[in-house]
Parts: structure tokens; sequence; C-alpha cells
């Protein structure tokens, strides 16, 4: 059949749409760009044409990189018949139902999701029909949006509003699939700060410029720039491996009947599309204040346990913050059995390790990396040793985090972060390792496995782990998948601890 372009008003053969309405067609045009065809059932569309393809007009000259552009339609009794640049990525419906969302995550998402609705705005365009299924995950881990209502607002003021309230409630949507560990790692003031932001969007009618610029200025003391490239580069592996993806999209080879203009229209949105220069309406505003460590909630200390304990703290809580993948998964395990090792633990295998290479303690009390002598002087804390080294593809880092490094907290709860690379469906064994800076004893004091699909890029996980009373240890966190890694060793001195002698 043919459609009408936008660019040159040049007729387009394009195959006959088939399936429901609104089932995507993705199709090859030639010069290799990728367009989706589709069709849609609109009331009153035979009356309504010309003031649909005007509409259909001006969103085609719209900013590609804030809207997925229709490059040319038809209309067909109550049938509107559209071609229109690819998707490009994952829906929010698929990351929001997928991924248990970091806050740092749902935090750049929205402010993607401001940043595009802006554009949009800037340019007195209304969208009619923004929903977590009409906004995208982009390669470069922006937000687009798609699929707009086709008739026109019968008042721009009010549908520009309604705009307004449909981001709002999206944004309230991200920050409701926030893990609970993640969630416990920001205060209540910034919970309620962002939204505050969301609900002023929806009641008070704000533009989206305003609400970015909200949005932002909430941000800033908390999400730095390191922070933000990394849930970029997070977004953009999301973008890639969930369903709906660049990776997971399959595309039709159609005919040379396609016109040469058609091409060269595709050609051009593609090169618009691609990630430059973004102008400062769409680009973030890097963070100038560096951002505190999260505080972790506190926790009651139990009673005094002897040092050689027979188990780790009970209730460890094992959360998914997936960088894609599942839902949240959330598993409580009772007491775990206790071993005492006094060199390298090994996830894979009980051989002997071999002699332990000292690493630097991130403490201001550690020691030199040479190992110490069975002449210890009594009293001297010993060196912290080498558990594994600090990558073992897949896993390329292990990151220990804890709220009781400078308290000594008897019960202390602790985030092991897992960076995997590229990786096959896989299942990560994890465990923390107390060392005892007084006799070099290292204790297993929690350990699990996580579950991680191929889309996962981290996982994570909070447990609790039980402190002896009044000595100096460190905390080491290590992973396998198979192979094992070590985090950096965390110090911990409670005021007055010492060593015996």
């Amino acid at each position: 059949m043919l459609l009408i372009s936008f660019q040159d008003g040049s007729p387009i053969a394009v195959p006959e749409p088939s399936g429901p309405p609104k089932a995507v067609r993705l199709i090859s045009l030639p010069g290799a760009a990728t367009a989706a065809l589709t069709q849609v059932r609109v009331k009153g569309l035979s009356a309504a044409e010309p003031e649909v393809m005007e509409r259909l007009r001006l969103l085609a000259a719209g900013d590609a990189r804030a809207l997925r552009l229709p490059l040319a339609a038809a209309a067909v009794g109550d049938r509107l018949v559209l071609l229109a640049e690819a998707p490009g990525g994952p829906s929010l419906r698929t990351v929001l139902r997928l991924v248990p969302l970091t806050w740092e995550q749902a935090a750049v998402l929205g402010e993607w999701l401001l940043a595009a609705l802006s554009q949009l705005q800037a340019q007195q365009l209304v969208h009619g029909e923004i929903t977590s299924a009409s906004a995208v995950l982009c390669p470069d881990g922006r937000v687009r949006l798609i699929d707009p209502a086709p008739m026109p607002p019968s008042d721009p003021a009010a549908g520009t509003a309604d705009d307004g309230r449909h981001a709002s409630r999206l944004l309230s949507e991200l920050l409701e699939v926030v893990s609970g560990p993640s969630r416990r790692s920001i205060s209540e003031d910034l919970q309620l700060a962002m939204l505050q932001v969301a609900s002023d969007m929806a009641s008070e009618g704000t533009r989206a410029a305003q609400g970015l610029a909200s949005w932002r200025r909430v941000l800033r003391p908390r999400l730095g720039r390191q922070a933000r490239a990394r849930v970029v580069r997070q977004l953009e592996a999301l973008a890639t491996r969930l369903p709906g993806g660049v990776a997971s999209a399959a595309v039709e080879a159609v005919g040379p009947e396609l016109a040469p203009t058609m091409a060269a229209a595709a050609a051009n949105t593609a090169a618009t599309v691609a990630p430059q220069a973004v102008p400062a309406s769409l680009a973030p505003t890097p963070a100038q204040v560096h951002h505190p460590e999260p505080q972790r909630p506190s926790v009651q200390p139990e009673s005094p346990r002897n040092r050689r304990r027979v188990g780790a703290a009970a209730g460890i809580v094992v959360a998914l913050l997936a960088v894609g993948g599942g839902t949240l998964l959330a598993t409580r395990g009772g007491p775990q059995a206790v071993r005492h090792h006094p060199a390298p633990s090994s996830l894979e295998s009980p051989s002997p390790p071999a002699t332990p290479t000292p690493i630097p303690s991130p403490s201001a009390t550690a020691t030199t990396a040479a190992s110490p002598s069975p002449a210890q002087t009594p009293g001297q804390l010993r060196a912290i040793p080498a558990l594994a080294p600090a990558s073992t593809l897949p896993v390329e880092r292990v990151q220990l985090e804890a709220g009781c490094t400078t308290s000594g907290t008897q019960v202390c709860q602790v985030t092991l972060t897992i960076s995997l690379g590229q990786h096959a469906p896989l299942t990560v064994a994890w465990e923390v390792e107390e060392v005892d800076r007084c006799d070099g004893a290292v204790t297993t004091v929690a350990s699990g496995q996580i579950p991680a699909p191929a889309s996962y890029t981290y996982v994570q996980t909070q447990p609790q782990v039980s402190l002896p009373p009044g000595l100096p240890v460190a905390l080491v966190g290590l992973a396998g998948a198979p192979g094992q890694a070590a985090s950096l060793p965390l110090s911990i001195t409670p005021p007055g601890a010492h060593c015996p002698g």
C-alpha cells in the first residue's frame, strides 16, 4: 500500500499492515535504516483526516532526541497506517516490570523523561498519551517518547497540562519500584523531595522545564558526575539486553519499491538520533557537590557474643538491584555456620590456600604490606591478607560498604555490590569475611548465592553481620561466578579496641 511521506509528500510503498491494532512490524528501509509500521484505529478519522495529517506533519518536525518521529502515513477508513522510526529500545513498562531499580537509576530515568517532555513543550507540541508504554529507553541511556495520540488536542493548553500530569504519574511509578535496600540508602527527606516534584507537576500544572529544574536541584547534592556516568552505562546495558532492546529486535527486509526519498529521510533521521551533541535543555547538569556516604538504617545492638560465635546474624536480606533482569527477589536465611581459616578462602575448592599477599588497608591504622612474623610485638595489629584478586571474569569488581567502620557497632549492616561483565545466566556465590587484626584468623560471617540472568550487570546484597566487641577487625567481600574476586578491606576499630598483650 502507499503512504505519504511527511518529508516531501511523495508516495511510499510499504507492505500491508497485519495483526492487531498497534502491533509493530519492523521493516528495513533502503540504506539499512529501520522503521516501524503499525496501524491504529482512530474514532472519527474520516472526518478529521486533514487535522490528523497536519498534527503528524508537526510531530515529524520535532526533535528526534525527544520523540520518535513519524515518517509517513495514510488514512484507510477509521484506520491510520503509520510508518515511524523504530522504537530504539525497550519501553519503560518493560523496565518497570523486569528491573528492581536503584534510586539513582530511577532518578536519571525521571530526569530524561522530563527532559524529553520539556523539549516537546518548547516546540509547542502535545504528546497526549504519556505512559510507561509510550516512553522507551534508548541505547545511549536516554528516554524518548513514542506513539503520540494521533488526534490533535481540542485545547492545547489543557493537553500540555495533561502531559505534565501523566509524566508525574510515571515519575511516581519509577520511584515506587526502587528496591528496598536502595531506598534505605537515601534519606527520607530526599525521597519526599523527589515525590514533591512529581506531585507539583500533577497538582499545579508545572511545565516540564520547571519540573526538570526542580528535579535536578533535588538530586544535585546526592548524584555527582561519576555516579551519573555509572548509571548511564547501566541504562545503556539495559537498553541493549532487555526484551525490545536493540539486541532482540527482529527486522524484516522489504523490497526496493520504497522510494529513494524515503531512504534519505530515514537516514537523516537516524543521524539526528545518534548521540552527538545534546542541547542544554536535554543534557543533565553535573552535580558540583560531592554526595555524602549513604546513611544506613540504625540497628539496635544485641547482647555481647563470644568472638568465636557459632553463627552469622539471621535475617540476611538479599536484593537483586539489577541493571536488567527479573523482579526484586528478597530472601531471608537462618544462621549460617562459621568457618575459620588462616589464609585465603575459596568459593570453589577446599584445597590449601597459598600464602597470602597483604593488600593495603583503607584505614589509617593499617600496617605495612609485609606479613607479620611469629615474633609479633604484643598488641600490634596484623596486616590484612589478600584473600583473592580484585577481579576474575565475569566478576569485574567487588565493592563492600558498611555503616559501622567508625562506630564499631556490634551488629553491622554491610552492602556488597558485585559488578559483572558480559556473561551467560549464572549464580554468583558471595561471602563476607572477618579478619581478626590480632591473631590473623579469617572467619566467614555471611554467605549466600544470587542468580544473575544474562541481562544483569551487577547484583547486590545487604546482610547484617555480628562483630566481636572490643577487638579490631577487617571485613572483606568475596564473590565467585565461578572464579573468586575480593573487595578492598574495610578496617573496623571500635573506640578503645586493642589487641591483648
